[in-house]
């Protein structure tokens, strides 16, 4: 069964439940700051996004391959 019903070519989908982000534990305090800086909700699907798009980014300008990034 394919999911690109629209002709578009993907390698991989990712699923992120956007599980709340806690201030108060040190392990995720810094990623709940950068949520506030960026103005988003504190949730884990928002980190995801912003790695994603990051990653994406370093891709297409170290390739010459078209990266579409789709969110």
């Amino acid at each position: 069964m394919s999911c690109n019903k629209d002709g578009k070519r993907r390698n991989f989908i990712l699923v992120q439940m956007p599980e709340q982000l806690d201030p108060t534990k040190k392990e995720q305090k810094s990623a709940y700051d950068f949520c506030v800086t960026q103005n988003v909700e504190p949730n884990l699907a928002e980190i995801s996004k912003e790695r994603i798009r990051r990653v994406g980014f370093q891709i297409r300008e170290s390739t010459s391959n078209e990266v579409e990034l789709v969110m």
